[in-house]
């Protein structure tokens, strides 16, 4: 079989670089950026896709073609999209608590100055 390059996207850094390796084959690589170990199964020469498998967490998609590339680098950052929304909605409660705290001593200290 002949060897292909494939590019890889690191789960935990989330930076692509390539392997060359054997088509239909499952190869151990290192991220050069991280160090962080992976198993990447690569896929019949027809295509050029390929999983990575990170333990306790969702394979994602590789592949070689530079717009697919974009989309998975940046698909980590959908994970935290709820995070931000839960940061929004805590800090206008936190927000809307302090002003009804402050209404409140206003209206204590009103009554008590009459």
């Amino acid at each position: 079989m002949t060897r292909m390059q494939f590019q890889i996207a690191c789960k935990h850094c989330h930076r692509t670089f390539a392997i060359e390796a054997e088509s239909s084959k499952t190869v151990k690589c290192n991220c050069p950026y991280c160090g962080e170990s992976m198993t990447v199964a690569t896929p019949r020469g027809e295509t050029t896709t390929a999983k990575v498998n990170a333990p306790n967490d969702t394979t994602p998609e590789i592949v070689s073609d530079s717009k697919q590339n974009r989309r998975i680098r940046n698909s980590h950052f959908l994970k935290y999209d709820g995070v931000g929304k839960k940061v929004t909605v805590v800090f206008v409660l936190f927000l809307l608590g302090i002003i009804l705290l402050l209404s409140f001593l206003y209206v204590i200290f009103s009554a008590m100055s009459n």
